[in-house]
């Protein structure tokens, strides 16, 4: 299993806010993505790209994303799951057992919280 972590100063971050993705291997080493080079919601568009081009990245962990990102995950055969804290405790508890998979339903509850209006057509 591969996990992706979504990061901001060394905490989960919510999918459009990260700073970093934080990739896991099987044997829990992590290297660090920089997610520098996209200018609009760099977490997203990095997270977005793993889900799309990295058939090896087979969970993410992040403290919320939109119902697309559930959608698209779902479609690739991989698991979203949603965090609030330190990295090492999610793993933690990803290993355990003990995080539950994130469903459109989670994501949408969510995404209610956050702080921009999205228009609908």
């Amino acid at each position: 299993m591969r996990i992706a972590i979504m990061t901001k100063n060394g905490k989960i971050a919510p999918m459009d806010e990260g700073e970093n993705a934080m990739i896991l291997d099987n044997d829990l080493e992590s290297k660090v993505i920089e997610l520098g080079e996209y200018e609009d919601h760099p977490g997203l568009q990095k997270m977005m790209d793993l889900l799309r081009k990295e058939p090896t990245v087979d969970v993410i962990i992040t403290e919320r994303c939109g119902p697309p990102c559930i959608r698209l995950a779902a479609n690739k055969g991989k698991k979203i799951y949603f965090y609030s804290g330190e990295s090492q405790d999610a793993v933690s508890k990803l290993l355990e057992g003990k995080l539950t998979e994130a469903t459109e339903d989670d994501a949408m509850r969510a995404h209610g919280m956050h702080r921009h209006e999205h228009h609908h057509h």
